[in-house]
């Protein structure tokens, strides 16, 4: 069972590869709905070792997940939509979740793509 978090102020922000993803952004941003309130999107290319790929950037707001919940779904969202790891910031922390645990790949600014403001 999850628990919520009340506080209701916690901000994420996903970066989705669409290459070798099932599903298309339209059924993406139907999944991580599920983590709070879908505020913006974009597509855009970003890099998956050293090539580059259509990414889902996806601005979440009202994340009622404690943290150690969160990185069980985006694992779980990494499997479902065949992706090896997933980048986020979560409350502006950066971190990349792999399908498996441990998470061993870095998270490393200059591959993410942030935000936009509407």
């Amino acid at each position: 069972m999850k628990t919520k978090n009340t506080s209701n102020t916690d901000r994420l922000v996903l970066n989705l590869g669409l290459e070798n993803n099932p599903f298309d952004a339209e059924q993406c941003l139907k999944l991580v709905s599920e983590f709070g309130t879908v505020e913006n999107h974009f597509i855009d290319v970003g890099e998956w070792e050293g090539k580059p790929e259509r990414t889902l950037v996806v601005a979440i707001s009202n994340v009622d997940l404690w943290s150690w919940e969160l990185v069980a779904d985006v694992r779980k969202l990494a499997v479902k939509t065949k992706q090896q790891a997933i980048a986020l910031k979560y409350n502006g922390a950066g971190a990349v979740v792999n399908q498996t645990a441990p998470d061993t790949i870095i998270f490393d600014e200059q591959y993410f793509i942030n935000e936009r403001s509407n």
